[in-house]
């Protein structure tokens, strides 16, 4: 299972992101866990302390997605 942090201080950006990771997750069959954070060192809590590991990591036949 793949685990999503998704990051921004805007809490509208936050939740477009969320549901774009949703829709990615859903057209590629795969399952998936995703936080959301609008503020860093809630997230850098969770990677450092929480036992959350942020790994990425690419499955093989597929592109990065970059959002701008």
């Amino acid at each position: 299972m793949l685990r999503i942090a998704v990051c921004d201080d805007d809490s509208a950006a936050v939740q477009s992101n969320r549901k774009m990771a949703e829709a990615c997750l859903k057209q590629c069959g795969s399952t998936g866990e995703i936080a959301v954070y609008t503020h860093s060192e809630n997230l850098l809590y969770d990677i450092t302390e929480d036992g959350f590991f942020f790994e990425p990591r690419i499955p093989s036949g597929m592109a990065p997605v970059w959002i701008k």
